[in-house]
């Protein structure tokens, strides 16, 4: 892996969060260069809305990768989360992992089951996007999921056993060349991206704010906003508010 990597890679045996690792390196100054963070064992990971990523040892991909960015406007911030949730289900289609798709904002579903997602945290200076910190999960071997009816993994998809080091070390590759490549973050990126949305153009139910609704995803506004047709007229939703049921 040492001859085609460019980052700093830190293995560890264990950790609450390899996103959190990374904060802490940051603030206290340790970041000097691209790094990724991984284990096998990770207690405390997050997801979006603070939600707990719950991950079992030993049977998955728990990474975080921190990289500087070129001073990309902060109006593109949700691009690059196109960016990366494309990279990510080319990744998995590479896998043969069937009927893959994004639920907006950045968890892949293979079907209606989650096995993939991304946390983006952004740091911002001015108006510019300076470097980011991407943790990513992917379930690969787990196939007890307690209390998460909507999750599957790899095995349960494919019936095969996979190598987490060498999953690992394929996705480090990959990654080198995504962020080691001129990241091209054109609005190209968000009809790709659309194309790619679960659910899209279907009626399904929604909650906002306690009210529930039924409704229609048209799109993802520039902004990342989920775009719903509702009795006729389109709204922008965020996601911290908006509930899907499905």
């Amino acid at each position: 892996m040492d001859d085609v990597n460019q980052f700093k890679i830190i293995k560890l045996d264990a950790t609450p969060s390899t996103s959190s690792f990374l904060h802490e390196m940051h603030a206290q100054k340790l970041l000097n260069a691209p790094t990724i963070v991984w284990t096998k064992c990770q207690t405390q990971g997050r997801g979006q809305r603070d939600r707990i990523w719950e991950t079992a040892p030993n049977e998955n991909i728990t990474l975080s990768v921190y990289s500087p960015l070129d001073g990309i406007d902060v109006q593109d911030a949700f691009l690059l989360n196109a960016a990366l949730s494309l990279f990510l289900l080319d990744w998995l289609r590479e896998l043969d992992i069937p009927q893959l798709c994004v639920k907006w904002p950045n968890d892949i579903l293979s079907g209606t089951k989650k096995i993939a997602g991304i946390l983006i945290e952004n740091f911002i200076s001015g108006s510019s996007l300076r470097a980011t910190i991407v943790g990513i999960g992917v379930n690969v071997n787990q196939t007890q999921f307690a209390h998460l009816p909507r999750a599957s993994s790899l095995k349960l998809l494919t019936g095969q056993q996979f190598d987490i080091d060498d999953l690992v070390a394929q996705l480090i590759k990959k990654l080198n060349i995504f962020f080691f490549n001129p990241l091209r973050l054109s609005s190209v990126l968000l009809p790709l991206y659309e194309s790619h949305l679960f659910r899209k153009d279907m009626p399904m139910q929604f909650e906002f704010e306690g009210e529930r609704f039924e409704g229609v995803l048209r799109g993802i506004s520039t902004e990342g906003h989920c775009l719903i047709e509702r009795s006729g007229r389109c709204l922008a939703f965020d996601t911290i508010r908006l509930k899907w049921h499905y």
